[in-house]
């Protein structure tokens, strides 16, 4: 019993500790580029509405190339917000391989993942957050579609900025296609762990009683009528 307990902790544990999505707005057959951008001051951005909280792992984009050479690298910059558009202010920043864009169209744009797991930021269900995205050099698209179409996004929009993030117009209305995970808090996952060996001592605590009681049984005396 003790084995399959401890066992039960581990799988629990592993299983808490997982990737899960708290925003997303999945590429679908109205893809497109609609944000092209370059290593100049012009930025796209997603904001987005965190549907559970947890602690930052990833943001995922649909990204494809632009012109003949695909760019070194795309830096996606997590950011707060004020008044649900993007600010100035850039919280994070995590690289994705810009030769995954080679021969991408802009039809058929692949997501690309940042990981953002070293940064411990702590996201709130029901806040808003922001990413914009820039290159080093060369040119690429961000890629999404408008919420004309049938299937949209309601917990953000896409913005763009003229001025390297400075300020920010709404660039409706269009989203860019994403995907953003996160893990529990340290804090549940050690509430997890604690209910967990609570059981386990209990049922362990358990298994010695009904031992000391059978072995007391066993030892005592048998008497037969006389």
């Amino acid at each position: 019993m003790a084995v399959v307990t401890l066992t039960a902790i581990l799988i629990t544990a592993t299983r808490a500790q997982s990737n899960y999505t708290v925003a997303d707005f999945p590429i679908s057959s109205y893809s497109g580029g609609i944000a092209g951008f370059d290593s100049g001051s012009f930025r796209p951005a997603q904001t987005f509405t965190a549907l559970e909280g947890g602690v930052l792992q990833s943001i995922s984009v649909a990204l494809a190339q632009d012109g003949p050479t695909p760019p070194n690298h795309i830096v996606v910059e997590f950011r707060s917000t004020e008044d649900d558009m993007p600010s100035s202010t850039i919280l994070a920043s995590a690289t994705i391989d810009g030769s995954l864009l080679a021969g991408v169209e802009p039809g058929s744009p692949v997501m690309l993942s940042a990981d953002f797991s070293p940064y411990t930021i702590d996201l709130v269900s029901g806040s808003v957050y922001a990413f914009s995205l820039r290159i080093d050099a060369g040119y690429a698209f961000g890629c999404g579609h408008g919420n004309n179409y049938r299937d949209y996004y309601s917990g953000g929009s896409l913005f763009v900025s003229h001025d390297s993030g400075t300020t920010w117009s709404e660039d409706l209305p269009y989203n860019l296609n994403f995907q953003v995970t996160a893990v529990p808090e340290p804090s549940a996952l050690a509430l997890i762990g604690s209910v967990m060996l609570a059981i386990s001592s209990g049922l362990l605590d358990r298994r010695k009683e009904m031992r000391r009681l059978f072995s007391n049984t066993a030892l005592e005396p048998t008497t037969t009528a006389p």
